[in-house]
């Protein structure tokens, strides 16, 4: 119960405007990496050869210092990279400063940003090949 509690204190709506940024950074993600930029209804946001890329986005207003996946969304992503026999990357970008923090790990999950390796936006093509 107090987990649940916790969960829907910190629950920010999912807007339509929030929804339009996050987009934008997976856009980049698949720039930065010259990888292809998926649809919604796709497991993963980019793909580059056998590279799939989640991206996630921390927006103003967010608290966390943690990324979370679906237990659902985790097994869709899990048995896609095992049946396209591909390597799962995550990149998280911190929106919330002044400027963004890329944040990267090989494979995909729940992550905390802090067990995650904190990159320039440049690193990640080298990161992802």
């Amino acid at each position: 119960m107090e987990r649940t509690s916790r969960a829907l204190a910190s629950h920010i709506p999912a807007t339509k405007e929030r929804q339009q940024k996050a987009a934008k950074y997976e856009e980049t993600v698949a720039k930065l990496i010259n990888g292809k930029n998926l649809d919604d209804n796709e497991p993963f946001d980019v793909i580059k050869g056998q590279h799939a890329v989640e991206v996630k986005t921390v927006l103003p207003g967010a608290k966390s210092v943690k990324v979370t996946m679906h237990p659902d969304s985790l097994e869709r992503k899990t048995n896609f990279l095992h049946d396209k026999k591909m390597t799962g990357h995550t990149v998280v970008i911190d929106a919330r400063g002044d400027k963004p923090v890329y944040h990267y790990k090989v494979g995909v999950g729940s992550f905390r940003l802090s067990g995650m390796q904190t990159v320039k936006a440049a690193e990640l093509k080298g990161l992802i090949t």
